[in-house]
């Protein structure tokens, strides 16, 4: 929901976790979450702050949401989506990648549980009805 968000546009890194069986690691958001909780989520997401580069980013969220430590090389950038693409979301947001099959030790303040499902099974399951973060369904067609 735009409204939900201040004027202008913001930076944002997202990133989904995919193991060796071409699965995404999917958590659901905490049900305390003020913005679609218990819904699904990316693997994890920050937004940029001043003078931090959307990999910074996404570095930070990865240690503060999954307690994981990586360098920049471990990650893969996806790909861009811009205000303008799916859902009309107002940020410039940078999608990236972590090979790995080992399950994370998430922040139980961020999320309640996680799965592995393909990106297919996700797809499906956005299109029954399945809450999900506002970004994750444009994020995603990323990974089919």
């Amino acid at each position: 929901d735009p409204a939900r968000f201040p004027q202008g546009n913001m930076r944002a890194a997202e990133l989904f976790i995919i193991n060796s069986s071409g699965e995404l690691w999917v958590p659901r958001r905490s049900m305390h979450k003020k913005m679609w909780p218990g819904g699904y989520d990316l693997s994890a997401a920050e937004h940029v702050m001043s003078g931090e580069t959307y990999e910074q980013a996404m570095i930070r969220g990865l240690r503060e949401e999954l307690n994981l430590t990586v360098q920049p090389e471990d990650i893969t950038l996806v790909g861009m989506i811009s205000p303008d693409m799916p859902h009309n979301l107002p940020m410039f947001r940078a999608v990236y990648k972590l090979q790995q099959d080992m399950t994370p030790h998430y922040n139980h303040d961020d999320f309640m549980d996680a799965e592995w499902l393909t990106p297919q099974e996700l797809q499906n399951r956005l299109a029954t009805g399945e809450p999900a973060k506002g970004t994750v369904p444009g994020t995603l067609t990323l990974f089919l």
